[in-house]
């Protein structure tokens, strides 16, 4: 990807930046711009003698089948710093001027690449209003759930009951519990399964990941387990052509876990 970026826009500027001309100017920037290359539209705005030193490039991404690839990558955040980074080699450019900025513009599939001071007039200016949306909440950075306070106790074939009822409720259960990957801890027990991807005691998440890391420690009783969570939603999981399982989702897949033999919390 990075090597046709770099051929493309060369092969733009070879048919005709120069015979461009001044597209725009102002007291603090002059522009200049080609359009219709293999990739869209180029325009290049640098800061006049004696205004700050600034330089902004601006790439309007065509309907070609290759403007459209390099427009879904200048629409990530890395994509767009991995873009502009190839901009000074393009073209051949040492003024000794640090990325200041990245922005994407949807519509018109423009990337705009800057570089030094280009707050100042003749360079093009994203309001916060164009830029992209933030990114949907991970969910390790998710509210946590309140564990704290009574639960209600139930049985683990209790929970394989598909209902809806405990939804938000505290929920304390026993089952075989089973440290399957990096932020993947699943519980099983009387035609149930919890999934859950943090423990959020330490002691808990401690014991569960040095003690029951394999399947075949998991059905020890060193590996039988108090969970307490909040129930979130219930949907299936099938197991073969003939059974299935209710499988338990917390309420933001966390869960504290106590050894099943310790009466504390």
């Amino acid at each position: 990807m990075a090597r046709n970026f770099i051929r493309c826009l060369v092969l733009g500027l070879g048919t005709g930046w120069l015979l461009s001309g001044v597209q725009a100017q102002s007291p603090s920037a002059v522009c200049q711009g080609l359009e219709s290359t293999q990739i869209g539209d180029l325009r290049m705005c640098a800061s006049r003698d004696g205004a700050p030193k600034g330089l902004q490039v601006q790439i309007t991404f065509g309907d070609m089948s290759t403007g459209k690839a390099f427009a879904e990558d200048a629409a990530s955040e890395k994509g767009r710093a991995s873009l502009c980074a190839m901009v000074p080699e393009v073209f051949k450019l040492d003024l000794g001027l640090p990325s200041t900025g990245t922005h994407w513009l949807p519509k018109p599939n423009r990337l705009i690449c800057n570089f030094g001071n280009t707050n100042q007039g003749g360079f093009e200016q994203v309001v916060a209003s164009q830029s992209p949306p933030p990114e949907p909440q991970k969910k390790s950075e998710q509210a946590m759930p309140d564990l704290t306070g009574p639960t209600k106790k139930l049985l683990a074939r209790d929970l394989a009951a598909q209902t809806s009822k405990w939804n938000g409720q505290r929920i304390e259960t026993t089952m075989s519990c089973f440290y399957a990957d990096r932020n993947d801890y699943r519980c099983i027990g009387g035609g149930t399964r919890i999934d859950v991807s943090r423990v959020a005691n330490a002691e808990g998440r401690q014991w569960v990941e040095d003690r029951c890391d394999t399947l075949s420690k998991s059905t020890s009783r060193a590996c039988n387990y108090r969970i307490v969570f909040v129930y979130g939603r219930y949907t299936t999981h099938r197991v073969s052509d003939r059974s299935e399982i209710t499988l338990v989702l917390p309420v933001g897949e966390v869960a504290e876990l106590y050894p099943a033999s310790s009466g504390r919390r």
